[in-house]
């Protein structure tokens, strides 16, 4: 090794196998045929096999075969050689080396760099989802106390409408129908108060009602959605078909609230921008969901663009989320919109 005799304790010819260090990068062999005829025409071929495909022959001047920087793995060391007359024992000689690698070539080595590298990716994966969902845990809750407030405060100045303001004036209506009924020269002026009188009363019913859609209390979810659909088909030329079957007392009502919203913002959006004439509303019951589908023949538009700027359908699609239903678009320029809406019964009729 290193141009230095190294001794194995053992005649290299009973050895079955040299052992050899990836340190050993530098070794040689030493071989003579014993035939002392003509020494100086005897002949040797040698081959490391696993490293030369071929024979390499040498004289008797030269009898030594040196490697170096073979890559550790098992090779079969073999040589032959010939007498004066150039006759060859084919059979020769061989000998099994086995070069070890460094640690970090071995398959155990690898086998634990691996599952290293397996666990790093997956500790680093799960502490990417776990940020991820608290993102996503921390918006969701905001976004509940975000729309509970609101429609908190919703209910609350409707209520402020409906039972102090709106009592006044009808209070205050009522008693001048009694004075016109008496009336002998009251004149117009009390005709005018009257309608006036009337008017805000209308105007705080829809406040009130926007605000809060009461009905849901007194009449009901199918009722609500009935009524709120009938008001629109009534105060627009958009011909509304609605087929409805009863979804009372199937939703809590806090999803009451969300999916009354999501109806009326559709119906609302489509009345103010599709410029359709006829629209078309189906919601229906069918295994534990609720479906809707709200089709229009308008004028259509490119979801993707709208659904980013449209505070209207984000809208509608955070309220689905809320109330763990899937919420989706289909539309282009020209062709209409299609609106389908699933949501899970949360509740028992």
């Amino acid at each position: 090794k290193f141009n230095r005799d190294y001794d194995y304790q053992k005649h290299i010819s009973i050895l079955n196998e040299l052992d050899l260090s990836y340190k050993d990068y530098v070794f040689s062999f030493e071989f003579s045929a014993l035939d002392y005829t003509a020494p100086e025409k005897n002949q040797y071929a040698y081959k490391m096999e696993g490293f030369n495909q071929n024979w390499i022959s040498v004289d008797s001047r030269n009898r030594s075969a040196t490697f170096t920087n073979l890559d550790p793995g098992k090779y079969i060391f073999k040589v032959k050689g010939s007498n004066s007359d150039g006759i060859w024992n084919e059979a020769g000689v061989a000998v099994n080396i086995f070069i070890t690698p460094p640690f970090w070539k071995t398959w155990w080595f690898r086998l634990i760099i691996g599952f290293i590298l397996v666990c790093m990716v997956s500790l680093a994966h799960f502490y990417r989802v776990r940020h991820l969902k608290l993102l996503q845990k921390n918006q969701i809750e905001f976004s509940d106390k975000l729309i509970e407030s609101q429609e908190a405060e919703r209910k609350r100045i409707a209520a402020e409408l409906h039972d102090s303001l709106g009592q006044n004036l009808l209070i205050a209506n009522n008693e001048l129908q009694q004075l016109l009924q008496d009336r002998t020269n009251l004149g117009k002026d009390l005709d005018g108060l009257s309608a006036i009188i009337k008017e805000s009363i209308d105007e705080i019913r829809e406040i009130s009602h926007n605000l809060h859609p009461h009905l849901l209390d007194r009449l009901g979810i199918t009722k609500a959605i009935e009524s709120m659909i009938n008001k629109m088909s009534h105060a627009s030329d958009i011909k509304f078909n609605l087929e409805m079957e009863n979804i009372d007392r199937l939703l809590t009502k806090e999803s009451e609230i969300h999916y009354y919203r999501i109806i009326q913002e559709a119906v609302n959006n489509i009345v103010k921008h599709s410029q359709a004439n006829s629209c078309s509303i189906v919601i229906k019951k069918s295994g534990n969901q609720i479906h809707a589908i709200i089709e229009d023949n308008g004028k259509g538009f490119h979801t993707g663009i709208s659904m980013k700027k449209g505070m209207g359908l984000r809208d509608m699609e955070e309220r689905t989320r809320l109330i763990s239903g899937n919420f989706h678009v289909t539309s282009k320029p020209g062709s209409g919109t299609k609106i389908n809406i699933n949501i899970p019964i949360s509740k028992k009729a």
